[in-house]
């Protein structure tokens, strides 16, 4: 009995560890479906829409994005979406707002992924430059370990100089300003990758590199919190772009069945 029950416990728990394995998986494939489904209604009502239409719903995305971005994100993304519709619609029925919000709620939703794929291309190259900085400084540390061997006397003599001098020396360290650059699309801010210019450190002398692995280690300590700001920022716009897309996957379910003489019959 004991047996049977310690073999059911088992079997319970390796289905919980396959679950738990596969259920990101299935959430990946079940959110690419919906997006290829909006791409897909998206064209679908985008040509069946006579010109004149078009351009009213061009018009009333970019009243939806100015007001989404006026209240920082916070509002409600279908409401905001059927009040831009109605700015240059006037009336429409139920259905013809469900079709014309997924027009105009998918232009914002491109946005944020042309955003957020230059923010993750900066990532990309942030990420690059703190491997390159952590190398370099690895290198410069081995070199000031070689050079304490061999000049064990004038490392000697920095560690006796008075403590003003040595504060002076940190002084020195400059620290430089910040950069920050847009995205193209939604004009959001994020930290940009500084420019980073290392010395040829061979000939630098014991008290020489002390201060320059200093200098170096507090550079890298500011790129590392660059790196956790746009990560941040990176999540944000991520969490948003989510919310857009389940907003985008009610309506899907409202127009699926939407008639192509209705949608052709928009002014």
């Amino acid at each position: 009995m004991k047996i049977q029950t310690g073999s059911r416990i088992l079997r319970v728990l390796l289905l919980a560890l396959i679950v738990c394995l596969f259920a990101p998986l299935y959430s990946a494939w079940q959110v690419q479906d919906v997006q290829k489904e909006i791409k897909k209604q998206n064209l679908r009502i985008t040509k069946l829409l006579q010109s004149s239409a078009r351009q009213k719903v061009a018009r009333a995305a970019k009243v939806y994005e100015n007001s989404v971005i006026s209240s920082n994100w916070q509002v409600d993304y279908h409401q905001a979406a059927v009040d831009a519709v109605r700015s240059q619609f006037g009336n429409p029925s139920s259905t013809e707002i469900d079709a014309l919000v997924l027009l105009v709620m998918f232009e914002l939703w491109q946005s944020e992924n042309a955003a957020l794929a230059e923010m993750l291309e900066e990532m990309h190259r942030m990420n690059q430059l703190k491997k390159r900085q952590r190398e370099y400084i690895n290198s410069l540390k081995k070199q000031r370990a070689n050079a304490k061997k061999i000049t064990r006397q004038e490392y000697e003599t920095l560690k006796k100089q008075p403590a003003a001098t040595r504060i002076q020396h940190q002084a020195r360290i400059v620290k430089k300003p910040q950069k920050t650059a847009v995205t193209r699309q939604l004009k959001i801010s994020y930290p940009k990758t500084p420019a980073i210019t290392n010395k040829n450190a061979k000939n630098m002398t014991l008290v020489e590199l002390d201060k320059y692995v200093e200098e170096k280690e507090q550079e890298m300590d500011s790129l590392g919190g660059l790196s956790e700001e746009l990560s941040l920022k990176i999540q944000i716009l991520t969490d948003r772009r989510s919310k857009i897309i389940q907003t985008l996957s009610n309506i899907l379910k409202k127009i699926s069945q939407t008639s192509d003489t209705i949608i052709a019959n928009i002014k």
